[in-house]
């Protein structure tokens, strides 16, 4: 029985199953597009750049995939990984009397390559948070089936076709790496307000996670460098 990883680091913004009917019961971790940077409440953000490695290939650039992974195997665990991944919703409701706006239709679920570089859906698997050695919260996603199943397009209108086959059934162990980067390995504490771009309203002062919220994870070690070297402003987040 194979066994599938997926680790997440960067700015991956996680949409839970059973939260949003557009998902058909399926998780989504959206990558907003920031390739060519972005302003979000009046902070210029620099290029993050979406990247996926499968296995021991190259890391490749995504802009407007589409991702799906699936198993025969147990449903997601999500408890520990709600409790414990920074979430929008409560950072807004903390800091502020205006509760967090519904999520942006273009950016969840439309499949606009202008606004989202990647969508990884998944149903099925465990999910575990944990900060790298840079203090960055990431999530890994472990996934067993008789058969653990990637499906891969691109979006309508996207700039390129996928680089990965539109099919991959998996019949081995497998590590899956996807990121959402600093292009310039400069991260600042503000990377972190792109997460609110996935909002339909993006707050006026969108709050940060603090780093008690993170130093309650555990660390992971030995990762590859373009991975480990993620900043603590590239948090991963949950919302709601």
């Amino acid at each position: 029985m194979p066994t599938v990883t997926v680790h997440f680091g960067g700015i991956c913004t996680f949409f839970m199953a059973g939260q949003h009917a557009e998902l058909d019961g399926f998780c989504r971790v959206v990558l907003v597009n920031a390739a060519e940077g972005r302003t979000v409440a009046g902070h210029d953000i620099p290029p993050h750049v979406a990247m996926v490695q499968i296995g021991n290939g190259q890391p490749i650039t995504v802009h407007g995939l589409h991702m799906r992974l699936t198993s025969s195997g147990e449903l997601p665990l999500l408890t520990e990984f709600a409790e414990r991944c920074p979430n929008l919703t409560l950072l807004v409701g903390e800091q502020n009397s205006v509760p967090l706006a519904p999520p942006s239709q273009e950016v969840v679920f439309a499949g606009d390559p202008e606004q989202a570089a990647l969508y990884f859906d998944f149903k099925g698997g465990t999910l575990h948070p944990a900060i790298n050695e840079q203090g960055a919260v990431v999530t890994m996603l472990v996934m067993q089936g008789d058969e653990v199943v990637l499906e891969t397009v691109a979006f309508r209108g996207g700039a390129e076709p996928p680089a990965f086959p539109s099919r991959t059934i998996f019949t081995e162990d497998t590590t899956i790496w996807v990121s959402n980067d600093d292009a310039i390995e400069q991260t600042s504490e503000l990377d972190f307000c792109l997460h609110y771009l996935t909002a339909e309203q993006v707050p006026s002062d969108p709050p940060i996670p603090s780093e008690t919220l993170r130093k309650r994870l555990p660390i992971i070690p030995r990762l590859p460098h373009w991975f480990g070297a993620i900043g603590a402003g590239c948090s991963n987040s949950t919302y709601p």
